[in-house]
């Protein structure tokens, strides 16, 4: 049987099997230019301030897009076809990128934004509703470690050729290649099942909503605040390092310590308590962001970057282990849009930070403490929700 057949095979197995394949290859084509984003914007004449808030903006406006646009359009053609409309957002995304680095025109980098959102926002709510949909709980941790690990693994090799393309020469043909990789990963969905999904979800009943999962609601706003931290870390090192070079290497250096590490903790989460994992990862966490006030050499700085994500890999894997199994097959897909709401706060909490502190390098740093906040406050809703389990389990 050849490379081809068995690609096939493979795809026609499970449905979810498509979406990974088209995940992987995605991935790889933005590990190329994800990271590098940050850099051309400052690179091009614009303050710390204005990236934060070009993100802050793709943000929010993506959310706004979640419920004006595309939970109604995931009702009416259903999520597959929904999924399908990332690609043309984010390659608009790309070229009006490229046009504001030639005209200089700063208008253009808010439009960009808002295609960021847009593509970004239709592409993670039809993924995550296919995920949930299409895995088992009883294989929760290892099918989330597939969809961590395998990414992860492939996205070594992605930072490691923007940076030498980019040094050499320039931003432009990065996005050209990375561009390719995008649209090549959209080969693996035309043969995905299309499907309408089945959602009371309205603007009148998102509080009722809320509020009935709140506790988990609010452990997803302390998550995406530990996770958005991770993603200042590149720029700051960046910032540090001061070579184009050097977001490259920090990309790569956290996609090895993720990739080695992510398939091994699944399946122990698997046929254990993923609770305990989040605690670890959480310990650890917390003791790498305070290795990191002191971070001067870029050695130093990679290092830091692979430790660290091997504790994010432990902490994600089990955090959304331990969520995803606790929503399966309750309102899924429902819970997985309404969690966009406090996953985009987190993140407007991190820009926050970095906005009040963006004054000078040593006063950035200080931005480190929320992460460690948002850590132990996380690390409050765990035992509190497993002190709860216990009883009504003794009450029973």
């Amino acid at each position: 049987m050849g490379l081809i057949d068995k690609m096939r095979n493979f795809l026609s197995a499970r449905e979810i099997n498509r979406v990974l394949v088209a995940h992987i290859i995605r991935s790889v084509a933005l590990s190329m230019i994800g990271v590098y984003i940050p850099v051309l914007l400052l690179e091009n004449g614009q303050s710390l301030q204005n990236v934060i808030l070009f993100y802050g903006l793709a943000h929010v406006s993506g959310l706004i897009a979640v419920f004006l646009i595309i939970v109604p359009l995931i009702k009416k053609i259903g999520a597959v076809r929904v999924f399908k409309l990332y690609y043309p957002f984010e390659i608009l995304f790309f070229i009006i990128l490229n046009i504001f680095t030639i005209t200089g025109d700063v208008r253009l980098i808010w439009v960009a934004a808002v295609m960021a959102g847009l593509g970004s926002f239709s592409y993670w709510i039809p993924h995550n509703i296919l995920f949930l949909r299409n895995s088992k709980k009883e294989s929760m941790g290892n099918d989330l470690a597939t969809f961590f690990a395998l990414p992860k693994f492939f996205n070594i090799f992605g930072p490691l050729l923007a940076a030498a393309i980019i040094v050499s020469f320039g931003f432009i043909p990065m996005f050209a290649i990375a561009s390719i990789g995008l649209l090549l990963s959209y080969l693996p969905l035309r043969g995905i099942k299309n499907d309408i999904v089945e959602i009371n979800l309205n603007f009148s009943n998102v509080p009722k909503k809320l509020w009935k999962r709140k506790r988990i609601f609010m452990m997803e706003m302390l998550d995406n605040i530990v996770e958005e931290s991770e993603w200042f870390w590149g720029i700051f090192a960046f910032l540090v390092i001061g070579t184009l070079e050097a977001p490259g290497y920090v990309g790569a250096a956290g996609a090895i310590g993720s990739a080695l590490f992510a398939r091994f903790i699944g399946k122990k989460i698997d046929r254990s308590h993923a609770s305990i994992y989040v605690s670890i990862a959480s310990v650890g966490l917390i003791a790498l962001w305070s290795v990191r006030f002191f971070v001067e050499s870029e050695y130093i700085a990679y290092a830091v970057t692979a430790g660290a994500s091997f504790m994010m890999a432990m902490f994600l894997i089990s955090y959304f282990a331990l969520i995803l199994k606790d929503v399966k097959g309750e309102d899924e897909e429902e819970f997985m849009i309404l969690r966009e709401i406090p996953t985009v706060l987190g993140r407007l909490v991190v820009f926050a930070g970095i906005l009040y502190f963006a004054g000078s390098m040593d006063s950035q740093r200080l931005t480190f403490f929320v992460p460690i906040i948002a850590i132990l406050g996380l690390i409050v809703f765990l035992v509190y929700n497993q002190r709860k389990s216990t009883k009504a389990q003794v009450d029973l």
